[in-house]
């Protein structure tokens, strides 16, 4: 399996190990939220029961105690009451206040409940004086009805919400799932998508192969012409040079003879034209021998100050024309002969004086030749 292979089968894993989790910490979620809430609003309802049903019981206390019953006591009385006011502190806090806070009426009635609670506390503390457990009755029994409506309204109010906070998780799980779908849709596209642009990629490869054979073809044309090319302009230029060195050599033959001023100016052209056809050839040459990678140097000994001084009558007359002085600087020092290519150094010295005569305006040019080291 290729690599672009195995990271898209690592990537539908992944995005399926992603989707499986969450759809399992989805539905975990969903059912603690929903335990939780259902308890809660249970919590509710039982407290605001309980505390209904205790007070009913007080009632009951207190009304056996008062007629006499011997079977109640007023430690007895005194227990029902304190769990009576120990539920109303309760009343005050958790989801209770909630629900109290969305229904009036039911706050009114605890706050009412609390108050005859603390007017109450000292009756029950003297409980067993004789007619305290009538008054304590008197001022419980007007709350006797609200009472049972508050426990009503608080189961009623726990019904709502516990369908209410269903529904809302009904909603949340739809929308989980929806997300999970999402994800999946996602994955299955972007899976596609990894095939496709695999496919393009290996198109683009089976063009790019194909290109680079055609390119090596074209490539190996080219050299093939190229050496022709190099080749024909050796040969031609060798082909050349045979009958302009002929005619190098009869035009000197011409101007050493005796002849009238317009033949010799004659002679002389031919002679000077002849050179600088046959340096042209040269050039030609050394072009196609570049080409060819076939640059060959002719090592041979020569006079380099005869060179230097035959390269600088070639542009006296070009330097006196811009009013430049050509002067040469010759060390003492340097052989009388050197070996080397005496045609490729004529070559360079004449290039580096037609650029100097060429950019210099004033004053002069020198060409100097010294001994930097001394070849044993």
């Amino acid at each position: 399996m290729s690599t672009i292979g195995k990271i898209k089968l690592l990537l539908a894993v992944v995005i399926i190990s992603f989707v499986t989790a969450a759809g399992y910490i989805s539905a975990l979620v969903v059912q603690r939220q929903s335990a939780l809430e259902q308890v809660s609003r249970y919590n509710v309802a039982w407290l605001l029961s309980q505390g209904a049903t205790e007070y009913a019981r007080l009632e009951q206390r207190l009304s056996a105690f008062g007629s006499g019953d011997g079977d109640v006591t007023d430690e007895e009385v005194q227990l029902r009451f304190d769990i009576v006011a120990n539920r109303v502190k309760l009343f005050e806090h958790g989801n209770v206040v909630e629900y109290l806070d969305s229904d009036p009426e039911q706050h009114a009635t605890v706050r009412e409940l609390s108050q005859v609670i603390d007017t109450v506390r000292p009756l029950i503390d003297n409980i067993a004086k004789p007619g305290n457990a009538v008054k304590v009755l008197r001022l419980l029994s007007p709350l006797d009805g609200k009472m049972v409506r508050l426990a009503a309204a608080g189961n009623r109010w726990g019904g709502d919400r516990v369908t209410e906070d269903q529904r809302q998780l009904v909603s949340l799980h739809w929308r989980f799932s929806a997300l999970a779908g999402g994800l999946i849709v996602c994955g299955i596209l972007l899976i596609t998508l990894l095939f496709w642009h695999n496919r393009m990629l290996a198109g683009a490869h089976r063009d790019l192969r194909v290109l680079a054979e055609e390119l090596r073809g074209q490539e190996q044309t080219a050299i093939a012409a190229s050496k022709a090319k190099s080749e024909f302009l050796a040969m031609m230029s060798h082909e050349i040079r045979t009958p302009m060195n002929a005619v190098i050599g009869l035009s000197a033959v011409l101007i050493n003879s005796n002849l009238d001023r317009d033949a010799h100016h004659l002679a002389n052209s031919i002679h000077d034209s002849s050179n600088n056809l046959l340096r042209l050839l040269n050039d030609i040459l050394d072009i196609s021998k570049l080409d060819a990678g076939r640059v060959e140097l002719e090592m041979q000994s020569f006079s380099l100050t005869a060179l230097i001084d035959g390269a600088i009558s070639i542009f006296e007359g070009q330097a006196l024309k811009k009013g430049l002085l050509v002067r040469t600087f010759v060390d003492d020092g340097l052989p009388a002969a050197v070996v080397g290519d005496e045609s490729r150094l004529r070559q360079v010295i004449l290039n580096l004086m037609s650029n100097a005569i060429k950019f210099t305006d004033s004053g002069h040019v020198e060409v100097s030749a010294r001994c930097l080291a001394t070849v044993s």
